[in-house]
C-alpha cells in the first residue's frame, strides 16, 4: 500500500479535479462502514461519494444517511426502490458532478492513495480511463496483486491493447470490473455508455465494452488501487434463470468490437463458447429448480444457439480441451451432452 508521503499532489490543491466515487449499496450494514471510511481516509480534498441506497432492507439505509449527516458536502445519499446494481451506478452517475467518475462496491475498500495514484496518471497522459491493479481480500487479510495488468506496460497503453486481453480467458487476463478503473465524467458522457439494467450478471463487463466502443486514451498504473472482498457466496455461484440471456446480451456486444479481426474473432468464439457451457452448467447447481425435461430443452436450446461459437472456437484458444470437446460433442449429438451432466450433476 502507498505511504501517504510516497503518493504526491502533482497540482496546487486549490485547482486539484473533482472526483465522484459512486457505491451502490444494497443489504450491506456488515461492511458499509469500513467501505466508506477507505474513500473518506483517502483525504483528498476535492471529493464527493455519492451512495446509492437501492431499497436495502437492513440498517444500510440509515448509515447512509448518518455518513451524510457527518460529513455535509462530500456524501450525498439516494434512497430509491430496489432496482439492482446497474439502475444504482447509473443512478450515482447521473447525479456526479466530479470531472472523474469512480466505482467501489459496499463491501469492497481503497486501500490509502488510491485516488492520487488513478488522478496523476490520468492527468500525466490525459487519460479517459486509468486502470489500476487489485488485490482480494479474504477473512481480513489481503492477497497480493492479481496480476491482471502485467503484460501492459505502467503509462499510456493504446485501447487496442485492453479489448484483446478482456476477450481472453487466460489466466491473469483483465476481467471486466468497473472498479479499479478512474473513469473522466465526459467522456462517459460521450460515449453514452451505461450499465445495462435488463441483466443481472456481467453488467460491469458490458459498460466497459461500450467505453472501449468509443475508443478512449487509457493508462495503467500497476500499484493496488482496489481491495475486492471475497468470502460470501457470489451471484456465479448460485442458480441464475436469466444467465442465458445476459451473457447472450455481453457476447452480442463482444462479438461486434470483435469483427473485423480474426484474431479477436478466435477470442469472441471461445468466450460464447464458453458461456454455452456456462449456461449449461448453471441447470446443475444445487440449487436450481429445473426438472429433468426443462434441463433437457436448456441444453438443447443452448447448444443450438452457441452452434456458430462452437464451430469458431479453436483448439489453441484459451477455453480448455475437455470442455470444447465436450461442447464440440454436444453440437453433433445435444443428447450425448445432457446425459454426460446428468451424471456428473448426481455425483457433484
Amino acid at each position: 500500500m502507498p505511504e501517504k508521503d510516497s503518493v504526491p499532489l502533482r497540482r496546487p490543491e486549490g485547482s486539484l479535479p473533482k472526483i465522484s466515487v459512486v457505491v451502490p449499496v444494497y443489504n450491506s450494514e456488515r461492511y458499509l462502514d469500513e467501505c466508506v471510511h477507505s474513500v473518506l481516509d483517502q483525504r483528498y480534498p476535492s471529493l464527493e461519494i455519492i451512495l446509492v441506497d437501492d431499497g436495502s432492507a437492513d440498517s444500510s439505509g440509515a448509515m447512509c444517511d448518518a455518513f451524510e449527516a457527518d460529513n455535509p458536502g462530500v456524501v450525498r445519499v439516494v434512497h430509491k426502490n430496489n432496482a439492482g446494481v446497474s439502475a444504482a451506478r447509473n443512478t450515482g452517475m447521473s447525479l456526479a458532478t466530479g470531472e472523474y467518475i469512480m466505482f467501489a462496491d459496499s463491501d469492497d475498500v481503497l486501500p490509502f492513495g488510491s485516488i492520487r495514484l488513478l488522478l496523476n496518471s490520468a492527468a500525466a497522459y490525459r487519460s479517459d480511463m486509468v486502470y489500476g491493479e487489485y488485490a482480494i481480500m479474504l477473512n481480513g487479510k489481503v492477497g497480493e496483486p492479481i496480476g491482471e495488468l502485467g503484460s501492459l506496460p505502467e503509462g499510456k497503453v493504446p485501447f487496442t491493447l485492453v479489448l484483446p486481453s478482456l476477450a481472453s480467458m487466460a489466466p491473469k487476463s483483465i476481467t471486466g470490473s468497473c472498479w479499479r478503473v478512474l473513469f473522466k465524467a465526459s467522456f462517459i458522457k460521450c460515449s453514452a455508455a451505461m450499465f445495462p439494467e435488463g441483466i443481472a450478471i456481467s453488467e460491469d463487463y458490458d459498460f466497459i465494452l461500450q467505453c472501449l466502443a468509443a475508443e478512449p486514451s487509457i493508462s495503467v498504473v500497476h500499484d493496488v488501487v482496489y481491495w475486492v472482498r471475497r468470502g460470501s457466496v457470489s451471484v456465479t455461484q448460485s442458480y441464475l434463470a436469466s444467465v442465458g440471456h445476459d451473457m447472450g446480451v455481453v457476447n452480442m456486444h463482444l462479438k461486434t468490437m470483435c469483427e473485423g479481426s480474426s484474431e479477436l474473432m478466435g477470442l469472441y468464439y471461445a468466450s460464447a463458447a464458453n458461456s454455452v457451457w456456462s449456461e449449461c452448467s448453471n441447470a446443475y447447481k444445487k440449487d436450481s429448480p429445473l426438472s429433468c425435461g426443462e434441463r433437457w430443452r436448456l441444453v438443447k436450446d443452448a447448444l443450438s444457439r452457441g452452434d456458430e461459437a462452437i464451430r469458431g472456437a479453436r483448439s489453441s484458444s484459451d477455453l480448455p480441451l475437455v470442455k470444447l470437446a465436450l461442447l464440440n460433442l454436444g453440437r453433433i449429438c445435444p443428447l450425448a451432452l445432457f446425459l454426460i451432466m446428468e451424471a456428473r450433476g448426481r455425483h457433484s
